[in-house]
């Protein structure tokens, strides 16, 4: 017989250069003389904590005690995939002006990212929007679709980007284009 167990969102650990805490609930986060300096990024308890900086004493206060946490420099994923191309009844739409206004994306437990055109202001994407289908194992992550807006209006190159900077997992399986020609 398998043993299973609950995967949980203050599990994740998506930062650089970083440490890991799993006991008794603590607001003292030690042993940060690697980042004096820094300005760090903390998921306490599957909250996230932005914008402290490590002093040089190198131990950080926590405001509210934690049993679980990362903390760690943060960094920046961003995923802009090439021009979609598809083949219509006059050809395909490689040379063509392309409208896109809405986007799917196909997620796998995940949370923390922004979605938006190439080009312009980014858009948080909201996992705990009433409606969706989440078939997540893991608590306080998302698996499933969203739709989201990218606002592309007609152009030739109508290009999506997904960014994240958060200490938590953003696995993105497939991008689903809402298209007209």
């Amino acid at each position: 017989m398998g043993r299973t167990s609950k995967i949980l969102r203050e599990d994740a650990y998506f930062v650089d250069c970083g440490l890991d805490y799993d006991g008794v609930p603590t607001t003292s986060i030690t042993d940060l003389g690697h980042l004096i300096g820094e300005e760090v990024v903390i998921l306490a308890d599957g909250v996230i904590i932005e914008d402290e900086t490590v002093p040089d004493t190198g131990t950080i206060t926590l405001d509210t005690a934690a049993s679980k946490y990362s903390v760690g420099l943060v960094y920046r994923s961003e995923l802009q995939p090439m021009r979609p191309v598809f083949s219509t009844k006059m050809g395909t739409t490689a040379a063509s002006i392309v409208g896109c206004h809405k986007m799917g994306l196909s997620l796998h437990n995940s949370d923390g990212m922004k979605c938006g055109k190439d080009t312009g202001p980014l858009k948080d994407v909201n996992i705990d929007e009433v409606g969706l289908e989440n078939t997540s194992e893991k608590d306080g992550l998302f698996t499933g679709v969203i739709d989201v807006s990218v606002d592309g209006g007609y152009d030739l190159d109508n290009n999506v980007r997904i960014v994240t900077d958060a200490p938590l997992p953003c696995i993105v399986r497939a991008l689903i284009p809402d298209v007209s020609v």
